[in-house]
Order: C-alpha cells, then sequence, then structure tokens
C-alpha cells in the first residue's frame, strides 16, 4: 500500500533492497504533506525502486505477485522475494460501548480512537475536547 505505513517501510527498505510500492488510488502518501511524500518517493526511487499508482494487488504466488490496474483489470506480474502488506488502518475501539455504558455516556474518544490520522491530529483533538469539557 501506499499510504503512510506502506511509504516509510519501503523507505526503509530500499536502502538495501529493491522495493515497489502497489497503490489502488491515483495518490500515494495519504494525508501526508506533498513535500514528505515527494521525499519518501525520492529515496525509493533512487535506489531502483517504483511506485506503481492505480494498481491493485490481486495475487500473491511464490517468487511473484499480480498486481491488476484499478481500472482496466489488466494484470501485470511482478517477481518478488517478499511482500509486505499496508493496507490502511481504522479506528480500534472494541470496549468502547462498554465503558460507556459504565460511564454514563462520559466517556470521550479523542485521537486514533475517532478515526486515525497524524499525531498532530489526535493531540490537537485530545486538546479540543479537553478544553470543551
Amino acid at each position: 500500500g501506499g499510504g503512510v505505513t506502506g511509504l516509510e517501510t519501503a523507505e526503509t527498505l530500499a536502502a538495501d533492497h529493491k522495493v515497489t510500492v502497489v497503490e489502488m488510488l491515483d495518490k500515494v502518501g495519504g494525508n501526508l504533506y506533498p513535500s514528505v511524500v515527494m521525499h519518501l518517493a525520492q529515496e525509493i526511487m533512487k535506489n531502483g525502486g517504483s511506485i506503481r499508482k492505480g494498481m491493485r494487488l490481486t495475487a500473491v504466488e511464490e517468487g511473484e505477485v499480480t498486481i491488476a490496474d484499478a481500472k482496466t483489470g489488466e494484470e501485470t506480474i511482478l517477481p518478488a522475494d517478499l511482500v509486505i502488506l499496508a493496507m490502511g488502518v481504522r479506528a480500534n475501539r472494541p470496549d468502547y460501548e462498554a465503558l460507556r455504558e459504565a460511564y454514563d455516556d462520559k466517556l470521550i474518544l479523542v485521537g486514533d480512537s475517532c478515526r486515525p490520522g497524524q499525531i498532530y491530529d489526535a493531540l490537537h483533538s485530545g486538546h479540543d475536547k479537553a478544553f470543551v469539557y
């Protein structure tokens, strides 16, 4: 995946390995600042890596992966020694309802428990909720 985790992982591995980032969307980096995305992409590509936007992973086989154009479905096979899946994040709050009932609706979600984001967003979310309540 070409989100934050996928790009940062690829950047780290690109120092010693040829990497290919496969992203379904036509844009990588999620909500990262464009300058950060550009830096990560440059680091990946300067060592021979590539970023394939608008493609989805359809199969993982011994020594290869199959990717397909997200719009046309046209498939391409790429060699692969290792596959790392970085396929997005979502809020994890399995105990929220029980806690909300126990604390009489006084439980307030902040940061990534509301929606995944950057640390800046999480800090501001916590500050805003503390300031209001």
